[in-house]
């Protein structure tokens, strides 16, 4: 068996926090048919050219890029959908020398939000 990477779980793992999720959102508005998103997709191609323009951002800026923050957002419900959204914030390490953390603050770069899997996005994980 491949050795896991660093922060991941099984995918039996993963499929019972989106389901917890999803039970969430359905107390939260009280409408067992409601579909609020549960997921975005990136395109692989869209977010190595995110990074690329990021790492050449924070080069130019004497920064140093650590990360990736995700915020979970909702689309303002005078658009014709009022689904969920996830936005990554680039993150700059405090200390150049040192290994990014979570308490790294947010780069003051443009964050990502173009992904798609229609509106609302909602798949079952995993998705085959």
């Amino acid at each position: 068996m491949a050795q896991r990477i660093n922060g991941t779980i099984h995918q039996q793992r993963a499929g019972q926090l989106i389901r917890n999720f999803d039970q969430y959102l359905t107390t939260l508005k009280g409408d067992p048919n409601a579909n609020y998103s549960n997921c975005a997709w990136f395109d692989v191609a869209d977010m190595e050219e995110y990074i690329a323009s990021v790492k050449q951002a924070a080069n130019n800026t004497g920064k140093k890029f650590s990360g990736l923050r995700i915020y979970f957002g909702k689309y303002n419900e005078t658009l014709a959908y009022d689904d969920l959204t996830v936005i990554m914030a680039p993150t700059e390490a405090s200390n150049p020398n040192a290994l990014g953390t979570a308490e790294d603050r947010d780069m003051t770069f443009e964050a990502e939000n173009l992904g798609s899997s229609g509106h609302p996005p909602k798949k079952n994980y995993p998705h085959n």
